[in-house]
C-alpha cells in the first residue's frame, strides 16, 4: 500500500488525559528559563538536537523538542525525536501518529531509526491491544513490512520477520526470512511449513538433507515427497541414501516408502539386505512375500524355506506356501517330499487331495497311488478320483490287484456306507470291467445279477451304454445274446444312446431276431436324424408295397439324403437304395403320387447320371410311357455299360414304341447273333423285325417262337397276319382259329386282349356281335383301351359316343389316349388345346401334329413338324399324305418370279426390282436384279443411278445373301447371313452379319452409304399371346469412297400382346436407342466423284443420337408380298404407332399400310407402303411398293 493510501486508524490519547509529574508554575518557570536562557546562550540547533536524543526525561525532551517544531518546519530529525520520546513514554498510537506515512522518511537519514519506531509501535499495539486499534495495526504492520522489505537492513529483516510471525504471518515472516543472506535452512523449513508453503518447505527439507544427509532429514524429505507425489526424486534419494549408513529400522523406513512408491523392486532389495542382516523370520517373510510380488520365486522360496527350517512355531503356517512355491518352481520332487512330512494317506479328504494335486505335478504314480486309494478307502473319493486311481493302479500293480481292491471298497463298511449310488455304480462297473479283462465273465456276471436279480430295473436312472456294455459283453461271450438284450432294453435309456451304441444294440437285437426291439431302434435313429443304418436292412423290416411303410421308408430317406457324405448334386448310396425300394414298391401298388413323388427327388439330382440312378429314372419312364426319355436313358446305359445286354434288351421295346426304326435297326444287328442261340430273345427279335418291315426275318422269328412253344396268342395272331401279308390266308386263318378255340382265356387275359378277342369274333362270328361284346364291355367299365380303339374299327359316331361317356362323367381326360384328344379339340374348334397337344404330346404322329397346326393356321410349326416326321420309313399310306400337306402348306414351295416397285418419294429415290424364285433342298433361292434413279438429289451435281445383283437362299432358320451393287462407276460386293434358332418351345435367339451391305437410315446414306456390323437378338414367347423381343447392334458406316462416316451403337426392346388370332390383332410397346459417333473432317473423296462445291461432311448422313418410345397396334393377315399360299383370302397389314422422340422432344407418328390381292391362281399383286413424320434423322420419311408375282 502506497503512503497515500488510507492509513490505520489509531486512537490518540489526549494531553488532558496524560499523566502530569510538573504542576502548571514549575512548567511555566522552567519554559521561561529555558527560553531566557537558550536566547542569552543562543546554542547550536544540531547540537542542542543531539543533546535531547540523549536526554533522560522523555519529557524534559518532549518538551523542548515540541518548542523546536513550533518554531521551525519540522524536519526527520526532530520528527524522528519527538516519536522516539512519544515511544518511550509508551505513546505508541502518538507516535505512528507522527510518523505516519513512514514511507516519506525513506532515502533520509533517519529511515532506519524511523522505520524501527514505527513498526516496533504497531506491533505494541498489535500485540497488547485487543480491539479494532489491534486489528488495524496488524494489518498496517504487515502492509508496510510487505511494501518496503527491500529497504530493510539485514538486522531489520530478522527483526521484522518476527513482528511477522508473533502477529499471525508466517507467510511474511518466511518473505522477509529468504532476503537475509544467512537465513538457516531450518529457520526458513519452519516458517514454510507454517505458512502452509509446502513446495518451499520441500525445497528446504531438500537442502537441509543435502547438507546434512542423516535420516531424520531424510524422512522429511520423504514424507513431502509422499505429500507431493514426487516419487522419483523420493526413489533416487531411498535408494542413495540406502547405500550408506543405515540401520534396520531404516532399512524398515525405505522399504515402506518404496512400497508406498510402488518400487517394488527395489524394496524387494532393501528386503532382502534387511533380511540377509537380520535373525528376524518377519524380515524373512517381508523378503518373501516382495520377492513373491515381483515374481521372484526362487529368492521367496530360499527366504521361506529358512523360515519353515528354523522356526518351528512359523513352520506349520508356511509349509503349504512353500509347497506352491516349490511347484511353480517346477521343484516338484521337493514339493512332494515336504507334503509327506505333515500329510499321509488317513488325513482329511482336503489334505489328501492338497497332496495328490502335488503328486501329478512331481509325476510320482506311486505316491500317487496310495493317495486316491486312501481317498477310495474313506469313501471319499469321487468318479473321477475312484478312475483316476483304477487307472493308477492298473498300471502299477496290474488287473488282479485293481479287482481285489474294488471289490475290497465294494464290500468294505467304510467306503461303501459313504459313497452314492452313482459311485457305487461305477465301481460295479469298473470291477465287471477288470473280471472281463482277466478272462472272468462267470465274475461279471455274477455280480450283475447279485446286484440285479432277475434283470428288473431296481435304480432311478439308467445305465450309461459304456457302463452297462460291459456286462452285455459278459453275456455275449458266454453265449447268451437274449439276456444280454433284455439287459439293454431294461437298463438302458435307448433314446440317450449315440448312433453308435444304438448301432451295437441294432445288431444285438438282428442277431437275436428281436424284430420288434429292432424297429424300435430304427424309430430311435430315425428321431436322430442318423445316417448309419444300414438301408438294406431297413428295407427287410417293412413292407414296401405297403403305402404306410412307404412313408416311413421316405423320413429314412430324407435322414440319408441330409447326413451322409455326398455333395450338393450327388445322391448317397443309401438313399438311392432306399428310393430304389420305394420306386418298386410304389409300381407293385400302382400309386403315381409315390412314382412322381420319387421323379421330383431325382430331379433335383439332375448331375448325378451314374448308373444306378439312371437305372432308377429309367424305370419311371418306363411306368409313365415316357419313352423319348427312356431313349436317352438307355443309351446313356448302353455307353456306360455296353457289355449288359439287358440294357439293350429293353431298348428295343422303346425303340418300338417310338417308331425310331434307325435306333431298333441298330440293336436288332447287335442282338441278332445273341438271339440265335438264346429263346428268351426270339419274341423280342420278332416284335422288332416286324417294326422294321422285314418281314422275312419277323416270320423266322414267329417260326421260331411257334415251333417251339413259346409264342403267346398276341405271338401267333402278329404271325398270322405275316402270313397273310405274303399270301399263305389258309395258314393265317388256321392260326388266328388255334387262338380264338384253344387258346381264348389266354388271349382275353393279355394286355389290350378283349380287343383282339372281339377282332376275331369279328371275323369268325360277325361284326354284330363283336360290336355287341364291346358295347357290353363298356357298360361295365370304360377303360381307355376300349375307348381308344373305337377311333381304329367301324363303330359309327365314334367321337360323338367319347364325347358323350366324357359329358355324363363315365371318362376322364386321362384315360384317352393323345389320338383320340386331338380328334376331340379338333372336333370341338379348340385352339389352345390343339395346339398344346400338337407341341407337347409324346405319342403323335408328325402327319397328326402337322395336319393339327395347319387347322389353327399354325403353318410354320406345320412344316417343321411335317418336315421332320418325312423319312423314308414311313409307309405310303403314311407318306402320301405328308407330302400333300407340307405341299400344300409350306411357302418355300413355290417357283416363280416377281416385278416390284419400289420408291422413297421423301428421298426422290425411285427404282424396280425383278426377282427370280425356286426351292431348293429345304430351302429356296432366288436371285433379284434392282435398279434406282434420282434426279439430282440432296447436293449432289448429277443425276444419281444405281444397279444391283443379290443371290440368296433361305430356310425357315437361316439367310444367306451375296450381292454386287454398281454406282459412280464403281462395283461392290457385299454380303449378308442371317439366322436362328430354337432353344425350348418359348426362345428363339437370332443373329445377323452384314458387310458393305447398303446403308437406308438417311437420305445421303441411301445415295452413298454402306455399312458392315452385327446384330445378336432375342425372341421370347412368354404366353401364347405375349411375347418380348430384343436386339442390339453395332455398325460401322463409310462412303462409296472408303471414307468414314462414323460408328453406331443401337439397342431395341419390343413388348407385344395379341388380341386376336384372326386376323391377328396386337398391341405392341417398342423403345430405340442408337449412338453414333460421327467422324471428324471432310469427305473430300465424295465431294470430288459427285462434282459438289458444297462442303460435305459425315454429320450430312447420321445425327448423333436416336431416343424414341412408342405405343402401337397392327392388324395383320398373311405375308403381304410374299410367295406362296398363305392364309385364305386377301391379305393385308394396318399398323400405327404414337411415339416420343427423346432428343427432339417431340411427339412423332408412324402408319403403315399393306393390301395383296389374289388375281390369277396364286399369283398376287401388292401394295405396301408407310409415312413417319420424323424418322432417324428427324425427317418426314414416306414409302411406297408395288408388287407382283406370279407362281409356275
Amino acid at each position: 500500500m502506497s503512503t497515500n493510501g488510507k492509513k490505520p486508524q489509531l486512537k490518540h490519547r489526549s494531553l488532558s488525559g496524560r499523566e502530569v509529574f510538573l504542576n502548571r508554575r514549575a512548567i511555566i518557570a522552567l519554559t521561561a528559563s529555558t527560553v531566557t536562557l537558550l536566547t542569552l546562550l543562543q546554542p547550536n540547533r544540531e547540537l542542542l538536537l543531539n543533546m535531547l536524543d540523549d536526554a533522560n526525561d522523555p519529557t524534559v525532551a518532549l518538551a523542548f523538542l515540541n518548542v523546536l517544531r513550533e518554531d521551525d518546519e519540522p524536519t526527520a530529525q526532530l520528527e524522528y525525536l519527538i516519536a522516539k520520546q512519544r515511544v518511550q513514554l509508551n505513546e505508541f498510537e502518538e507516535a505512528i501518529a507522527l510518523i505516519e506515512p513512514a514511507e516519506r522518511f525513506g532515502q533520509t537519514p533517519f529511515q532506519e531509526e524511523i522505520y524501527d519506531l514505527f513498526t516496533r509501535s504497531l506491533w505494541q499495539l498489535a500485540t497488547l491491544r485487543q480491539d479494532e486499534t489491534a486489528a488495524a495495526a496488524t494489518a498496517r504492520l504487515h502492509e508496510f513490512l510487505s511494501e518496503n522489505m527491500g529497504s530493510f537492513s539485514e538486522d531489520q529483516l530478522n527483526q521484522f520477520s518476527l513482528y511477522a510471525i508473533q502477529t499471525g504471518s508466517p507467510a511474511l515472516s518466511y518473505e522477509l526470512q529468504t532476503l537475509r543472506p544467512d537465513a538457516s535452512q531450518s529457520e526458513l523449513l519452519t516458517l514454510a511449513q507454517q505458512a502452509g508453503l509446502t513446495d518451499q518447505a520441500y525445497q528446504h527439507a531438500l537442502q537441509l538433507y543435502r547438507d546434512d544427509p542423516i535420516f531424520a532429514n531424510l524422512q522429511r524429505v520423504l514424507a513431502f515427497v509422499q505429500q507431493l507425489a514426487d516419487w522419483q526424486t523420493g526413489i533416487e534419494l531411498a535408494q542413495q541414501h540406502a547405500t550408506g549408513t543405515c540401520d534396520n529400522n531404516c532399512l524398515q523406513a525405505l522399504i515402506t516408502f518404496l512400497l508406498s512408491a510402488n518400487s517394488v523392486n527395489s524394496a524387494v532389495e532393501l528386503a532382502n539386505t534387511k533380511a540377509e542382516q537380520s535373525s528376524s523370520p518377519d524380515d524373512w517373510l517381508q523378503a518373501t512375500q516382495l520377492a513373491l510380488a515381483v515374481g521372484d520365486l526362487e529368492t521367496a522360496a530360499a527366504w521361506l524355506e529358512r523360515v519353515v527350517a528354523e522356526n518351528a512355531a512359523l513352520r506349520s503356517a508356511h509349509q503349504r506356501q512353500l509347497v506352491d512355491l516349490y511347484v511353480g518352481l517346477q521343484r516338484f520332487d521337493e514339493a512332494l517330499a515336504l507334503m509327506q512330512e505333515f500329510i499321509n494317506p488317513d488325513h482329511s479328504p482336503e489334505l489328501i487331495r492338497y497332496v495328490i494335486r502335488v503328486t501329478y505335478a512331481a509325476i510320482n504314480i506311486e505316491v500317487l497311488e496310495s493317495y486316491l486309494y486312501g481317498l477310495a478307502a474313506q469313501g471319499a473319493a469321487s468318479q473321477v478320483e475312484i478312475r483316476e486311481w483304477i487307472a493308477v493302479a492298473d498300471r502299477i500293480d496290474g488287473a488282479d490287484y485293481v479287482a481285489e481292491a474294488l471289490n475290497s471298497i465294494l464290500t468294505g463298511e467304510t467306503a461303501s456306507g459313504q459313497l452314492t449310488e452313482a459311485e457305487l455304480r461305477l465301481i460295479e462297473v469298473e470291477l465287471g470291467r477288470f473280471y472281463n479283462f482277466v478272462g472272468d465273465q462267470e465274475g461279471t456276471i455274477a455280480l450283475w445279477r447279485s446286484r440285479h436279480p432277475g434283470n428288473i430295473p431296481n435304480i432311478e436312472e439308467p445305465y450309461s451304454y459304456e457302463n452297462l456294455n460291459q456286462f452285455i459283453q459278459a453275456f455275449v461271450d458266454l453265449n447268451e445274446p437274449e439276456e444280454a438284450l433284455a439287459i439293454a432294453v431294461n437298463f438302458l435309456d435307448l433314446t440317450e444312446l449315440n448312433l453308435d451304441q444304438l448301432d451295437n444294440i441294432r445288431s444285438l437285437a438282428y442277431f437275436v431276431g428281436e424284430r420288434d426291439t429292432l424297429r424300435n431302434i430304427q424309430e430311435i435313429m430315425l428321431a436322430q436324424e442318423a445316417n448309419t443304418i444300414d438301408p438294406f436292412l431297413l428295407i427287410a423290416t417293412h413292407e414296401v408295397s405297403d403305402a404306410s411303410e412307404r412313408q416311413r421308408l421316405w423320413e429314412y430317406y430324407r435322414l440319408f439324403r441330409q447326413n451322409q457324405p455326398g455333395t450338393a448334386n450327388q445322391l448317397p448310396d443309401s438313399a438311392r437304395i432306399i428310393l430304389d425300394s420305394m420306386l418298386q414298391g410304389a409300381i407293385l401298388d400302382q400309386n403315381s403320387d409315390d412314382v412322381a413323388r420319387i421323379k421330383e427327388q431325382l430331379n433335383n439330382y439332375r448331375d448325378h447320371q451314374s448308373v444306378e440312378m439312371q437305372e432308377l429314372r429309367l424305370r419311371i419312364a418306363t411306368y409313365e410311357a415316357d419313352n423319348e426319355t427312356a431313349r436317352q436313358l438307355l443309351q446313356q446305359l448302353i455307353a456306360l455299360r455296353p457289355a449288359v445286354q439287358r440294357y439293350k434288351e429293353d431298348s428295343v421295346w422303346i425303340a418300338i414304341a417310338l417308331d425310331d426304326s434307325r435306333w431298333l435297326e441298330e440293336l436288332y444287328r447287335q442282338l441278332f447273333a445273341s438271339a440265335l442261340n438264346n429263346a428268351d430273345l426270339i419274341q423280342l427279335m420278332a416284335y422288332a423285325a416286324q417294326n422294321l418291315d422285314n418281314t422275312l426275318h419277323a416270320q423266322f422269328w414267329y417260326q421260331q417262337l411257334y415251333e417251339q412253344g413259346l409264342a403267346a396268342p398276341s405271338d401267333i395272331l402278329a404271325y398270322a397276319i405275316l402270313l397273310q401279308e405274303h399270301g399263305n390266308d389258309a395258314l393265317a386263318q388256321a392260326l388266328r382259329w388255334q387262338v380264338i378255340s384253344t387258346m381264348a382265356d389266354e388271349l382275353r387275359a393279355e394286355l389290350n386282349g378283349e380287343i383282339s378277342y372281339r377282332s376275331l369274333l369279328s371275323i369268325f362270328v360277325g361284326p354284330a356281335h363283336s360290336n355287341a361284346q364291346l358295347t357290353q364291355a363298356l357298360a361295365e367299365g370304360v377303360e381307355a383301351e376300349e375307348i381308344n380303339s373305337i377311333l381304329f374299327t367301324q363303330s359309327q359316331n365314334g367321337l360323338q359316343r367319347i364325347a358323350h361317356w366324357q359329358a355324363i362323367g363315365m371318362l376322364e381326360e386321362e384315360q384317352l389316349s393323345e389320338t383320340v384328344q386331338l380328334a376331340l379339340a379338333l372336333a370341338r374348334r379348340d385352339e389352345n388345346a390343339i395346339r398344346n397337344l400338337a407341341i407337347q404330346g409324346q405319342n403323335l404322329t408328325g402327319l397328326e401334329r402337322a395336319s393339327s397346326l395347319a387347322q389353327i393356321d399354325e403353318r410354320r410349326l406345320a412344316w417343321q413338324y411335317g418336315e421332320e416326321a418325312l423319312n423314308p420309313s414311313l409307309t405310303n399310306n403314311e407318306l402320301s399324305p405328308m407330302q400333300r400337306l407340307l405341299a400344300n402348306e409350306h411357302w418355300h414351295r413355290s417357283h416363280g418370279w416377281s416385278y416390284a416397285f419400289a420408291g422413297t418419294p421423301s428421298y426422290g429415290l425411285g427404282g424396280s426390282e425383278l426377282e427370280y424364285y425356286r426351292p431348293i433342298r429345304n430351302g429356296q433361292m432366288h436371285v433379284t436384279l434392282a435398279d434406282a434413279q434420282a434426279d439430282q438429289p440432296s447436293f449432289y451435281n448429277e443425276d444419281y443411278s444405281s444397279q444391283s445383283l443379290n443371290i440368296g437362299w433361305q430356310t425357315p432358320e437361316e439367310h444367306y445373301q451375296l450381292g454386287v451393287q454398281h454406282r459412280y462407276g464403281q462395283s461392290h460386293a457385299n454380303l449378308q447371313i442371317d439366322t436362328q434358332w430354337q432353344v425350348g418351345p418359348w426362345l428363339t435367339p437370332s443373329a445377323s452379319l452384314f458387310w458393305n451391305t447398303p446403308a437406308t437410315q438417311s437420305e445421303n446414306l441411301a445415295l452413298a452409304g454402306r455399312q458392315s456390323g452385327i446384330q445378336l437378338g432375342t425372341a421370347w414367347q412368354l404366353t401364347s399371346r405375349t411375347s418380348i423381343s430384343a436386339n442390339i447392334q453395332a455398325r460401322e458406316f463409310e462412303t462409296d469412297f472408303s471414307e468414314r462416316i462414323g460408328d453406331s451403337r443401337q439397342i431395341s426392346l419390343r413388348v407385344s400382346d395379341i388380341w386376336q388370332r384372326v386376323p391377328v390383332w396386337q398391341i405392341y410397346m417398342q423403345y430405340d436407342l442408337q449412338e453414333n459417333d460421327i467422324a471428324d473432317g471432310e469427305l473430300t473423296r465424295l465431294m470430288s466423284r459427285t462434282n459438289t462445291s458444297t462442303t460435305v461432311t459425315p454429320g450430312a448422313f447420321l445425327s448423333d443420337k436416336y431416343h424414341r418410345f412408342a405405343i402401337g397396334q397392327s392388324v395383320t393377315h398373311g405375308n403381304i408380298g410374299r410367295q406362296g399360299p398363305d392364309v385364305k383370302g386377301a391379305r393385308y397389314l394396318f399398323d400405327t404407332s404414337l411415339g416420343y422422340n427423346f432428343e427432339l422432344e417431340e411427339v412423332d407418328f408412324n402408319i403403315s399400310f399393306g393390301l395383296g390381292v389374289r388375281v390369277f391362281g396364286g399369283d398376287e399383286l401388292s401394295v405396301t407402303g408407310s409415312w413417319q413424320n420424323a424418322d432417324i434423322n428427324g425427317q418426314t420419311s414416306t414409302q411406297i411398293n408395288v408388287k407382283y408375282f406370279m407362281d409356275f
